[in-house]
């Protein structure tokens, strides 16, 4: 059974996080994340960027992203120590 999938553009881009509504606050969405960040610095990324919902807003700020502007648009500055998943 897939509980979730995530994607992440050569650019470090997030165009995909999304856990089964069963899985949601069991930690799958986080792990995803995390995986999408380390590709994204194997890629040569320094940031990831993301345009959140407003449901996830909250998730991805606990993650360490920041808003850019008004919009949903948010950023993080990646770490070589990220934790592996």
């Amino acid at each position: 059974m897939i509980v979730g999938v995530g994607a992440v553009t050569d650019q470090g881009e997030v165009t995909l996080n999304y856990v089964s509504p069963d899985t949601r606050f069991k930690g799958v969405s986080k792990a995803i994340l995390s995986r999408i960040e380390l590709e994204a610095l194997a890629l040569g990324n320094a940031t990831c960027a993301l345009t959140s919902t407003d449901t996830a807003r909250r998730f991805y700020l606990s993650a360490g992203y920041v808003q850019e502007a008004a919009d949903n648009r948010m950023v993080k500055r990646l770490s070589p120590a990220a934790p592996a998943v």
